[in-house]
C-alpha cells in the first residue's frame, strides 16, 4: 500500500522585477495537503523575517511554496 506525502519548496520572489531565488526544499515531509500549506504560511514567514524590511518593501518580496507529492510504497 502506497502513501502519498507532500514535500514543501519555498521561494522568495520579487513582485517588481518577477525575479525568483532558487526554491528550498524543507527538510520536514508532511503528511496532509492540508499540513503541508499551514507549514508553507508558517516557515513562508520565517523565510521572510530573515529578510531587511527595506528590502522586502523596496522589491515588493513574498514567499511562494509549492507542496509536491511524493509517493512512498
Amino acid at each position: 500500500m502506497s502513501m502519498t506525502k507532500f514535500a514543501l519548496f519555498l521561494t522568495v520572489c520579487s513582485f517588481i522585477t518577477h525575479d525568483c531565488e532558487v526554491p528550498i526544499k524543507h527538510p520536514y515531509v508532511y503528511s496532509s495537503w492540508n499540513d503541508c500549506v499551514a507549514g508553507a504560511h508558517l516557515n513562508g514567514l520565517k523565510m521572510l523575517q530573515m529578510y531587511d524590511p527595506e528590502m522586502i518593501n523596496k522589491y515588493h518580496l513574498a514567499v511562494q511554496f509549492q507542496c509536491a507529492e511524493e509517493i512512498e510504497m
